[in-house]
């Protein structure tokens, strides 16, 4: 599904919206089993992993909260809260492309934000 997105992509200019309408008049459902839309579909798209790179230690555990109120409702915080960690502190890891792209600092710049 996600090599035919990037093949719709690279045939010209297309917004997000027309690609999920054509998911979904293909009945192609989305993660959550719903129709798409197209912030689901751009948030899919712009995963690093397609490019071939994932992270390793993302975010990290911050202990220190536990047992204070929390900030919304009531009670105390029983686990922690994980928190980003800075993009130095993450560990990088390449994988096989799972995608190729035709035009690939088009597609760079719109869904990865290069």
């Amino acid at each position: 599904m996600v090599k035919q997105v990037f093949a719709w992509y690279n045939e010209g200019p297309v917004s997000l919206g027309t690609l999920a309408r054509k998911l979904n008049h293909q009945g192609t459902p989305s993660p959550a089993g719903q129709a798409w839309r197209a912030s689901t579909l751009g948030r899919l798209l712009r995963q690093p992993a397609y490019k071939g790179t994932v992270y390793y230690g993302r975010h990290r555990a911050d202990y220190s909260a536990i047992g204070k109120p929390r900030r919304q409702g009531q009670g105390t915080l029983r686990s922690p809260r994980y928190r980003l960690r800075p993009v130095e502190e993450r560990v990088e890891l390449t994988l096989q492309e799972l995608i190729e792209c035709q035009n690939p600092l088009e597609v760079d710049r719109k869904f990865f934000g290069c």
